[in-house]
């Protein structure tokens, strides 16, 4: 509609007027006329510069109105994206400690159940019945060299004594022992089994993991682990030893508490 007024206002304004004037003989038009013909070029002259600048403004308006309203809008929605990051932020991190809470007390629990489990095996020098032999551990140590060898680690060195309490002759082997780290938080260990090379040349003068025990009698010798070299004689004390006879039945823990 407002485009339409600006034609029409320009039409009579600019095209008709000159006309008007040339038909009624400018010149020769009385004062009158002339009064008249300028009053009215001056009234068509205003009318439409004021159709032409009030179209303009409504022309502008929409387009300022609406891109107010689309900034405040974006505005509007980049807050809350905003407060909805930082929830999620916040909601991360307390999951975060939530689980770092959560495998501290995992971790606390079955360190506390290993030491219970410890304090209740037979400790260093209690002896335990094991099927029918008697064993004894009698000390652990600590060292790099055994005979002629080397430990890629740690040499751990386990003293054991054995006694057979059977009416039958029984022999002792390395593949009866082992040790056994303690549990971490998901409830998993490590066994070790013993070095054979170490074992013989540290039993050289009695052969203990391969002698034979008649009834009544015991032996003493060493099984010899190679440990990893991380852990100390302090770490010794959260290990135990298992020794399993193979029967049904013969198989004992022991600890590395004094």
């Amino acid at each position: 509609m407002g485009v339409f007024r600006v034609i029409l206002a320009k039409i009579f304004g600019w095209i008709f007027i000159p006309y008007i004037m040339l038909a009624v003989r400018w010149r020769k038009s009385s004062l009158f006329f002339r009064a008249v013909g300028i009053l009215w070029s001056v009234v068509i002259l205003l009318s439409t510069v004021k159709v032409i600048a009030a179209d303009s403004h409504n022309e502008d308006l929409p387009t300022s109105v609406t891109t107010i309203e689309q900034a405040d809008t974006n505005s509007v929605s980049g807050k809350a994206t905003s407060t909805v990051n930082n929830k999620q932020t916040k909601q991360s991190h307390t999951n975060s400690v939530d689980s770092d809470m959560q495998s501290t007390t995992n971790a606390t629990t079955t360190a506390q159940s290993d030491l219970k489990a410890l304090e209740s095996y037979p400790h260093l020098g209690q002896p335990s019945k094991v099927g029918n032999l008697e064993i004894t551990i009698n000390n652990v140590k600590q060292f790099k060299y055994v005979g002629t060898d080397t430990a890629n680690g740690m040499y751990w060195g386990v003293s054991v004594t054995v006694q057979n309490d059977g009416s039958n002759p029984q022999t002792i082997s390395d593949s009866m022992f082992k040790i056994v780290s303690p549990t971490d938080v998901r409830g998993d260990s490590n066994s070790y089994s013993p070095d054979v090379d170490a074992d013989i040349q540290a039993n050289e003068t009695n052969n203990f993991l391969t002698e034979t025990l008649n009834p009544g009698v015991s032996s003493t010798g060493f099984v010899i682990f190679d440990m990893p070299s991380k852990y100390t004689n302090d770490d010794m004390q959260v290990f135990h030893l298992v020794v399993d006879t193979g029967l049904l039945g013969s198989k004992q823990s022991f600890s590395f508490l004094q």
